[in-house]
């Protein structure tokens, strides 16, 4: 019939429509899209398939359908070889990244024992070296350098080893000797009146003294004179005083002996030498006497003799390195070649930040302190008088000093070391704290006279909102406020939210208005306190926050076999969160903390750019008479990730007492606006003037605190306290 008829040609229409919609789509590269509309069609063609022109069309279809179903097959290989050959790629440049670290850090460590070397420390330098050789086996630098450390280390302890047993050889040589030689009460050998004519020309260290000075002399031959004496239970000072007058010579009595109280002393002699005498009662009340300065001192200690003591001073040697650590901010390229861990450059794992305080802090490794150093220091700030002296030295052996020293400069060489151990390992805590405040408030109320976004639209489309049409006359009017622009961009905007009170009055003359009124409250208290604690003058550095991986570029690849070059993603790496780096100075009191204060905060907000490319593929065989390739273009989306950073960071040195806490920082920005639109002379009506316009109030207070607290921990005054 001729509605049957009808009928079956809608619907070949249809299906031609549809063939070419799926044409596109299979061009577009939407082949699952093609898919559906072609498997649509042909439902709806099925039912009339005996038909000989429905049957052509179905068969077109079908062919159709199977040419999306190759091509969306063929597209879905390439794509996944391009996937595997760009996963290969990254994971080459990460291995790649990954094994210059390694040399990196190897040539590092190689160098500081080669300086360990250069300073003749030798043991250290091989212990740094066997560590070395076990972390990179098969290295022949590292190999080459232990074996010569060994012999470096053999040869220095030979050395030690002869020196030694010649300095033992020596002094048993000069002991026998002495003891053949008689000695007078002093100590000193007594030679015999011929020794300059048998030993002359001959230098040696046990050849006579030069003359004594005469007071020396004199006080000798006081100190041989015989005395009688008879002493029961009485002071020592009276004992001393009593000799002093009896044998008119000086006795100058040490304050250690009237400060550990009453010392009796009882002693019965007749015809005793004064300096028996002398020893007999210093013995009894645990004392000593020296002859200094033309007097007998009684107590204390003989300046005028030497002696020789081991300090061990490794812990003064031992050198901390400031710890720079990792910084926030933008990458500075891509992780897979431009990572590795930490480290001066901010970065930390993958592509490295940009280093906020390149500037600040670039080149501050502390420099290592040698033993000589320390010699040195002590011989130029303690007592340095004494070294002028040839009697008195300071040697140095290894991490050791063997000082040969009256006793009260050997005082003050253990004071100097206590302390200076004492400073070196004071450790202070930094806390830092980040406070943000937040109070913001917005009013907007207006009322516009309009149809457009009301209950109600004009019959013949227009949105006016006073419309009064007579018989001979027509006229109409809308009123629309659109408020200025402010210094305060709400988010979100306020356009489509609060009240909007719609209403409508219908009469002869025709009113339509809406009334907009949005009221919006924000406080709040944001808080980030960062921590770390580090030894006395070595920078330490920490981290808290987030590594966030995003696309940043695209790199072109090779095309190959008909198919043009692909883009295989970048990615990069941004550091955010709170970043600390500081460096103390405890005072000499320990009361107050001198920071150089590197705090820094940092947020991102990503900004999506998304870039059209196109790719052509080889679809069948080349055309055999022209030989010309038939080929596809497929177009692709390929989004890019542009960070947008806020970054907060003071740089500044303060000082600051212990347990303290000091405002270092801080931001205030505070808004206050008031914005309205209204109509000539309807608008200033008092009350009704509020019906023919619309009013703005905003208030922004933002401030930003930055507030340091400091705290040193001395383990002597906490082990004091337990």
């Amino acid at each position: 019939t001729a509605v049957g008829q009808l009928r079956l040609d809608a619907l070949r229409a249809d299906a031609r429509t549809a063939v070419d919609q799926a044409e596109l789509m299979v061009q577009a590269g939407r082949f699952e899209s093609a898919a559906g509309v072609l498997a649509a069609s042909r439902a709806k063609l099925l039912p009339y398939a005996a038909e000989p022109a429905i049957a052509a069309d179905l068969a077109r279809l079908d062919l159709l359908a199977v040419n999306a179903h190759e091509q969306a097959r063929a597209a879905s290989t390439a794509k996944a070889d391009t996937n595997r050959r760009s996963g290969l790629a990254g994971a080459q440049d990460a291995q790649e990244g990954h094994q210059q670290g390694l040399r990196d850090s190897f040539h590092e460590q190689l160098a500081r024992v080669e300086a360990l070397e250069s300073h003749a420390h030798y043991d250290l330098a091989l212990a740094t070296c066997r560590h070395l050789l076990r972390e990179y086996p098969g290295q022949d630098e590292v190999q080459t350098l232990f074996n010569r450390l060994i012999s470096e280390v053999h040869d220095q302890r030979r050395l030690s080893t002869e020196q030694r047993d010649a300095e033992l050889h020596q002094e048993v040589l000069e002991r026998m000797e002495r003891e053949l030689i008689p000695s007078g009460f002093d100590g000193e050998p007594i030679f015999a009146t011929d020794w300059d004519a048998r030993h002359g020309g001959q230098s040696n260290e046990l050849a006579p003294p030069a003359r004594l000075p005469e007071w020396h002399e004199q006080l000798l031959e006081k100190l041989n004179q015989r005395v009688s004496i008879d002493f029961e239970a009485q002071n020592a000072v009276d004992v001393f005083a009593a000799l002093q007058k009896q044998a008119n010579v000086n006795v100058i009595v040490d304050p250690s002996v009237f400060a550990g109280g009453d010392h009796p002393i009882s002693l019965k002699a007749r015809d005793m030498t004064l300096e028996n005498v002398l020893t007999w009662a210093c013995r009894l009340i645990g004392q000593t006497w020296h002859i200094t300065n033309g007097a007998i001192y009684i107590g204390g200690t003989d300046e005028t003799r030497g002696e020789l003591a081991l300090y061990d001073i490794s812990n003064l040697v031992f050198q901390p390195q400031d710890q720079i650590g990792m910084g926030v901010g933008l990458p500075t390229g891509n992780p897979s070649t431009g990572g590795g861990g930490g480290g001066r450059g901010g970065g930390g794992g993958g592509g490295g930040a940009a280093d906020l305080f390149k500037t600040a802090m670039g080149g501050m490794d502390t420099p290592a302190i040698a033993p000589e150093d320390v010699k040195d220091l002590i011989v130029k700030a303690v007592s340095p008088a004494t070294w002028t002296n040839d009697k008195y030295s300071i040697e140095v052996r290894g991490h050791d000093l063997f000082v040969n020293a009256p006793p009260s400069v050997h005082l003050l060489i253990q004071q100097f070391i206590r302390s200076q151990a004492n400073v070196r390992h004071v450790l202070v805590r930094v806390d830092v704290r980040w406070i943000e405040l937040d109070d913001s408030f917005l009013e907007e109320i207006g009322v516009d006279w309009t149809t457009k976004g009301g209950i109600l639209n004009g019959p013949d489309g227009t949105t006016n909102g006073y419309h009064r049409t007579t018989d001979s006359f027509d006229h109409a009017g809308s009123l629309t406020n659109v408020m200025p622009a402010t210094a305060f961009a709400p988010a979100p905007p306020t356009l489509g939210t609060g009240l909007s009170l719609s209403s409508t009055f219908l009469k002869s003359t025709q009113l339509a208005n809406i009334l907009r009124a949005v009221e919006r409250n924000q406080r709040g208290t944001i808080l980030q306190a960062p921590s770390v604690t580090t030894m006395n003058g070595v920078r330490g550095s920490c981290f808290f926050g987030h590594q966030i991986g995003y696309i940043g570029g695209y790199d072109v690849g090779a095309g190959n076999q008909g198919v043009t070059a692909g883009l295989a993603p970048q990615i990069n790496v941004i550091n955010i969160g709170a970043n600390l780096s500081v460096k103390p100075f405890v005072s000499s009191d320990g009361k107050f903390v001198t920071l150089d204060l590197y705090p820094a905060i940092a947020s991102v907000d990503f900004f999506l750019e998304n870039v059209v490319t196109t790719r052509a593929f080889a679809t069948g065989a080349p055309d055999p008479i022209t030989g010309q390739q038939n080929t596809q273009t497929v177009r692709s989306d390929n989004p890019i990730e542009l960070p947008n950073v806020l970054l907060t960071t003071v740089a500044t040195t303060v000082t600051i007492p212990d347990r303290g806490t000091l405002l270092v920082g801080g931001f205030g920005n505070h808004l206050e606006q008031a914005t309205s639109t209204k109509i000539p002379f309807l608008g200033h009506i008092p009350f009704l003037g509020r019906l023919f316009g619309a009013r703005g109030r905003y208030s922004v207070r933002f401030q930003l605190y930055l507030l340091t607290t400091v705290t040193v921990i001395n383990y002597d005054e906490l082990e004091a306290n337990l």
